[in-house]
């Protein structure tokens, strides 16, 4: 990161000696690219530092509660409908690694967020539990994919955004298997997208079925 510390520190003097209107908006753009530089860093870090899970009991209430506001923070811009339908799940514990699961569901909402429109997206998160498992929905109702897409989703450096790195998906699919659990992903060009996380409540119990014991989420309208 040295070199974009470097840079960073370069504009901002600039910007200080100067301020000269046409060259503010230069430097802003200078920050910007900054911005999606050290995303960029940060996804690959990620990615090849990937540790086994610290399995500790947890509320997965309390992880989606700070996911969904983390959420809401980062994209604040943008006036979407949240509908949180997830209260089935409270007071339920699932052995798990917090921070790598915060990462999973805070990386699917983002994705939620940049699919929709802003006046008319609608972000559903939802939940059901069974006697073993569990199952989290995060849908929407934006742009979608077809199936082309959808087959290739979760492949490291693939993505269908311009300036993105292909791995927060990955790093998500390989988390939910360190977890033993399973995403699913269903969506359709024009329709929106519906991404369903199975995991079961304990990961070493590799009997409990994932399927069965949850309902079928339903995507926003």
């Amino acid at each position: 990161r040295n070199p974009l510390a470097a840079i960073r520190m370069a504009s901002f003097n600039i910007n200080r000696k100067v301020g000269q209107p046409r060259i503010e908006k230069q430097l802003e753009t200078i920050d910007r690219k900054l911005e999606d530089s050290n995303r960029i860093i940060n996804d690959l870090l990620t990615f090849s530092r990937l540790r086994v899970p610290e399995f500790k009991k947890l509320k997965i209430v309390d992880i989606l509660d700070e996911c969904v506001r983390q959420a809401q923070q980062h994209n604040s811009k943008k006036q979407i409908k949240l509908e949180a339908e997830y209260a089935g799940l409270r007071g339920v514990e699932i052995f798990g690694d917090r921070l790598q699961l915060e990462g999973v569901f805070l990386n699917l909402l983002n994705n939620a967020w940049d699919a929709v429109l802003p006046e008319a997206g609608t972000i559903r998160v939802s939940g059901a539990t069974g006697r073993k498992a569990i199952s989290i929905g995060v849908a929407d109702n934006g742009i979608g994919m077809d199936k082309e897409t959808v087959q290739k989703v979760g492949k490291p450096f693939f993505t269908t955004k311009s300036g993105g790195t292909g791995l927060g998906l990955a790093v998500a699919f390989q988390v939910i298997g360190f977890h033993r659990g399973k995403i699913n992903i269903k969506s359709e060009k024009g329709k929106g997208t519906m991404v369903s996380v199975c995991l079961r409540i304990d990961p070493h119990d590799i009997e409990a079925p994932l399927e069965k014991t949850t309902k079928k989420h339903s995507p926003p309208r």
